[in-house]
């Protein structure tokens, strides 16, 4: 661990008598004694000045001093060359006792975060150990623009900051404001040794500073996670940028180890992701690539999206392994910060009946929270891209139901067909919600559940059980646990309060849209 001058002066707040243009770094801080001959770059030396001047000169030798005599024509640049003098009345003995004291906090801080990567405590953990040290609010992104981790205790005032943690994910508003001031080509074009600063204040009131991680695979160039910190607190400094860079070190030990750059099978990872991206749209190509890696290029597919909440703390390249020797007739790879999974199989009975791909991937996966969509059944590789908008769809979706019914352990399977009413109405209220927002489906809806809170009834849950029930009351009341009669009672009470007929079937599929609205949390 190597910490800045600049960092340490800042840290002090001290000034120095003159100015310099140049920031070494140090990996410790020693008092500086007399005759001391094992002197190196890697040490800042505290003394007087009067001592410095006397130690002759070697390249990278640096001391930190206090003045103990008078300026005079000894002090030129050339002897004052590596020498820094703080403007301060203290002794060198306590000069070093405030320096190191600040070096000792830092390497602490350091070796923290160190202990904690080696433990596998998570990227949240990291936070929570740099809350204090670098004092700005923190956000872990992933590709998605989904909140990962954060600085759960930095107050802030800043509208998205508060947005985003509120929801979890930044709003289409303010991506749109992103995509508008170019943030999103930053993202796409960033270097990930580099951190960006933007003080424009066009997306923050704060001058932000990020760093973009990406995995980098042929045919693909999805960033799967960004660390952005909001300078709310603490000024954007050289040495605010520095102990961000030194969280970000550590941060980046979880991107390295957890997310491999390659599943090991680049050819047929390639040769998915452009037919996904229909890249490649000449079938005679594609049929001899296929032949080439020995997949069938017609029979019957099903096509699993897997997706995990905590995407940078998941061992996908474990799980990529573990599923393709547990899965012998299905295809895995890495798709962007998804794992996507190729069920193939000669007859449609066998890939309908596949319950094993879903019981070998919950045992593999364990207790990690995400999603899975699955697509509906597709007849050749030529359809893959639709079945991947299919599952994707259902993964997102099903994560919002997962969401909304405080279920989030484990892995959930969401197949297309079974999610399709509610992807429906989540993708026309995402399209334009106030369109939606007055209309019968809704209204009706919020009648019922604003009836329910205020009198203690259960009306919302009977309409939806006696919809299902294609409104047979016998099969109502046994569901509900209630006597006929008053199930057919409180069905007139629904009909009065909604100044609806439930024997119009135009009525009773807005209200199912409505309800399937509600499940999913948009109501």
């Amino acid at each position: 661990m190597k910490i800045s001058l600049n960092l340490l002066l800042e840290e002090l707040d001290f000034n120095l008598d003159r100015p310099h243009n140049i920031n070494p770094s140090f990996s410790r801080i020693e008092p500086y004694t007399l005759g001391c001959s094992d002197i190196s770059g890697e040490c800042l030396m505290v003394s007087a000045l009067s001592e410095a001047l006397l130690v002759p000169k070697k390249p990278n030798l640096f001391f930190l001093c206090v003045r103990d005599r008078m300026v005079d024509e000894l002090e030129t640049e050339e002897a004052l060359e590596g020498i820094f003098i703080v403007r301060r009345n203290l002794d060198q003995r306590e000069l070093f006792t405030v320096v190191n004291r600040i070096f000792l906090h830092f390497r602490d801080w350091v070796m923290q975060m160190q202990i904690s990567v080696l433990d596998n405590h998570g990227v949240q953990h990291l936070l929570d150990l740099s809350e204090s040290i670098i004092g700005n609010h923190i956000t872990v992104l992933d590709s998605s623009f989904k909140l990962l981790a954060y600085t759960q205790h930095v107050e802030t005032d800043d509208e998205n900051l508060l947005q985003l943690m509120e929801q979890g994910y930044h709003s289409e508003e303010t991506v749109e404001r992103m995509r508008l001031h170019r943030r999103i080509e930053q993202y796409e074009t960033a270097d990930e040794n580099d951190i960006i600063i933007n003080d424009d204040l066009a997306i923050s009131g704060y001058v932000t500073a990020k760093r973009v991680y990406k995995s980098h695979g042929e045919m693909r160039n999805y960033h799967f996670a960004s660390v952005v910190m909001v300078c709310c607190n603490r000024s954007c400094t050289d040495g605010t940028v520095e102990l961000f860079s030194m969280l970000l070190d550590n941060i980046k030990y979880y991107i390295d180890r957890e997310r491999p750059v390659t599943t090991g099978n680049a050819p047929m990872e390639t040769f998915f992701c452009e037919l996904i991206s229909k890249t490649l749209t000449n079938e005679a190509e594609a049929q001899k690539r296929a032949s080439y890696l020995r997949i069938p290029y017609e029979g019957f597919f099903e096509l699993f999206v897997l997706h995990f909440d905590d995407v940078i703390n998941t061992p996908t390249g474990r799980f990529i392994r573990e599923m393709s020797l547990k899965l012998p007739n299905a295809k895995v790879i890495l798709y962007g910060s998804d794992i996507l999974i190729l069920n193939l199989s000669k007859t449609q009975d066998n890939i309908e009946n596949a319950e094993t791909h879903r019981e070998h991937l919950s045992n593999i996966v364990g207790d990690q929270s995400g999603s899975c969509g699955i697509s509906n059944v597709f007849l050749s590789l030529s359809e893959i891209s639709p079945a991947y908008d299919q599952a994707k769809a259902a993964a997102v979706t099903g994560e919002r139901l997962r969401r909304t019914h405080s279920d989030a352990s484990g892995i959930s399977f969401f197949f297309f067909e079974d999610i399709f009413m509610y992807y429906l109405v989540n993708h026309c209220a995402e399209t334009a919600y106030e369109l939606f927002s007055n209309s019968l489906a809704f209204r009706a809806i919020k009648t019922l559940a604003r009836h329910d809170n205020n009198h203690g009834t259960k009306l919302l849950k009977l309409l939806s059980v006696y919809l299902g029930c294609e409104r047979n009351a016998t099969s109502t009341c046994n569901l509900m646990h209630m006597h006929r009669n008053t199930v057919i009672y409180h069905i007139g009470k629904i009909e009065s309060l909604l100044n609806v007929k439930l024997d119009d079937e135009d009525i009773r599929l807005k209200l199912i849209l409505g309800l399937k609205a509600f499940d999913v949390g948009l109501l």
